[in-house]
């Protein structure tokens, strides 16, 4: 069995079998982070206060942070953890090599004051969406809790059909 629950932002909590992972903790309190550099909003981060706070150092097998490196499960279950990444042509063929049982996007198409924007845009959620075979869950999260964040969840499900956009602390089955 594998899970995923959104606590805020990218935070995640990962299960898969009788592991359990915490995804991109970004556990700050709201309004305690400076906003990001040369963003189009300049608020104070996180926006939310999480739905809770992870007890990281005595609850979870691992901790996985994907803008470090990338990273991947291997066994069982493959979930393909985009991270911070744009829709190009090497998202499909890492979908095609490893054909993921499950797939979460980072999809708020954040954007700094210059240039083009870091994360999916809801079109690229798309993208995405029709590269996984049917049946496949695709995740997003990344959306509505940090100022440089300019796609909501609202524009992604008036976008994209068939991606689960989890409230935060909602767990979803996969």
């Amino acid at each position: 069995m594998a899970a995923i629950r959104r606590l805020r932002h990218a935070t995640l909590l990962l299960e898969v079998d009788d592991t359990t992972v915490l995804v991109d903790a970004m556990l700050s309190e709201s309004g305690d982070v400076p906003p990001i550099p040369n963003s189009p909003n300049d608020r104070e981060n996180p926006l939310v206060e999480p739905v809770e706070l992870p007890d990281v150092a005595l609850n979870y097998d691992a901790v996985l942070v994907t803008h470090r490196r990338r990273d991947h499960f291997d066994g069982s279950r493959t979930i393909y953890l985009a991270g911070d990444a744009v829709w190009y042509d090497t998202v499909p063929k890492a979908i095609d090599t490893h054909d993921p049982d499950a797939v979460v996007v980072n999809a708020g198409a954040t954007q700094s004051v210059e240039g083009e924007p870091t994360t999916m845009t809801p079109e690229a959620v798309g993208s995405v969406r029709e590269a996984v075979a049917d049946g496949v869950p695709v995740v997003a999260d990344h959306m509505d809790a940090i100022s440089y964040c300019l796609a909501t969840w609202k524009d992604l499900a008036a976008t994209v059909d068939g991606v689960a956009i989890p409230d935060d602390g909602e767990r979803i089955e996969l």
